[in-house]
């Protein structure tokens, strides 16, 4: 097992995705996160589900093998690297992580892809009180 992954920074997987569009980049935040904004390219497999039948089922249908590089990115780095220690005890050991994660990625000036129109936690309570009809 690692005690530590090998890194690569926003920029760094942007030109390699230029470079090599089906390179396989997890994101492993929640479904909610992801739908919010993910790196284009980015598939989803949350953290929590990294595991028994349904890390076989992801790495049978992604065509995930061990001698393939896979690429990891979580919010900030902690959980793409706890699903970097997962999936090395599975055997795939060619583990790579995107430096300070989609935050990073974002703060970069990169581009997001979203899915859906959830507003942000931050933004909703400036929705909610302009959302409900006025009083007669």
């Amino acid at each position: 097992m690692h005690d530590a992954f090998p890194t690569l920074s926003p920029m760094a997987l942007r030109h390699r995705l230029q470079g090599e569009p089906t390179l396989t980049l997890l994101d492993v935040r929640s479904p909610a996160e992801y739908r919010s904004g993910h790196i284009p390219g980015a598939r989803l497999a949350p953290l929590d589900e990294l595991a028994g039948s349904k890390l076989a089922a992801l790495t049978d249908g992604a065509g995930l093998r061990a001698d393939n590089p896979l690429y990891l990115t979580c919010h900030a780095g902690l959980r793409a690297t706890q699903a970097a220690q997962v999936l090395d005890r599975a055997g795939l050991k060619h583990l790579m992580l995107v430096q300070g994660g989609t935050q990073a990625w974002q703060n970069a000036g990169l581009p997001m892809q979203r899915h859906g129109s959830e507003p942000s936690l931050p933004r909703q309570p400036q929705i909610a009180p302009g959302a409900l009809p006025a009083r007669a």
